[in-house]
């Protein structure tokens, strides 16, 4: 009869969501969790900052709360078994115990009492040296293989040759890169030939005649008062040193010059 009336339904009243006026991520004052990603010595947040400083490392490690998002553990439908897999051979199992015959002897029962009142004047000091004087000494098992007999006596083993030749090959390649460097040396110089050698010397003597008649025209001055002279007076005394050093190692006899500069 009650089901009849119908009930007017009431709606209840939704109430505002509840926002803190703490941040969310705020760590506790003295906090020693999730400090593993960071750089912090063991306690964080000592001031019970707000904001905590920004570090080189998170302040917390990904998935560190409730573990990886809903779906992230579900298997990957294509990575079903296939046709061709194999199977891990796992091995037999086998008993824990050793096959063997051997017995723990039994438990004494109450009846078993031990004997009492046992003495012995036997003294195990004298006992123990009389036995190491009288102990034979120990004799090594004789092999019976001999070693003349063996089919590999007297021949020089396999990875010695195999040394050997790695070392030839390494002095051949040594060899060849002595002989490319001198070429590249013997390409790098050339030798003057006799014409050229006297057509050079004669152009440095001309110009050392030059240069000592330019030096001659000033050296009857004793006081170089003016920054040019000195100046021109220094640079005629290093050309004739140089010249007369080029004209040395022309006469020495053969003349090779470096194409490189």
């Amino acid at each position: 009869i009650y089901n009849l009336v119908e009930q007017e339904k009431i709606k209840p009243v939704k109430e505002t969501t509840y926002v803190s006026k703490y941040p969310y991520d705020l760590h506790p004052t003295a906090t020693t969790f999730c400090l593993k990603t960071t750089s912090y010595p063991g306690v964080s947040n000592i001031n019970g900052d707000y904001q905590l400083p920004r570090g080189a490392h998170r302040q917390k490690a990904m998935n560190a709360t409730f573990g990886k998002p809903e779906g992230s553990y579900r298997k990957d439908p294509n990575s079903f078994t296939r046709k061709g897999h194999s199977y891990i051979d796992y091995p037999e199992i086998t008993k824990l115990r050793p096959d063997t015959d051997f017995k723990k002897p039994p438990i004494p029962s109450l009846d078993d009492k031990p004997i009492m009142g046992l003495k012995s004047d036997k003294n195990y000091i004298t006992a123990n040296a009389v036995d190491v004087i009288l102990m034979g000494a120990k004799k090594k098992p004789q092999t019976t293989s001999n070693y003349l007999t063996k089919n590999n006596y007297g021949k020089v083993p396999e990875y010695l040759s195999k040394i050997r030749e790695d070392i030839e090959r390494e002095y051949k390649a040594i060899r060849e890169m002595q002989i490319r460097n001198e070429e590249d040396e013997a390409r790098k110089k050339k030798k003057l030939e006799q014409d050229e050698v006297g057509s050079l010397r004669e152009g440095l003597q001309k110009r050392l005649a030059q240069v000592k008649k330019d030096y001659g025209s000033i050296t009857h001055k004793t006081v170089f008062d003016t920054l040019v002279c000195q100046r021109k007076k220094i640079y005629l005394e290093k050309e004739i040193q140089t010249i007369e050093a080029d004209l040395d190692k022309l006469n020495r006899g053969n003349v090779v010059i470096d194409m490189t500069r």
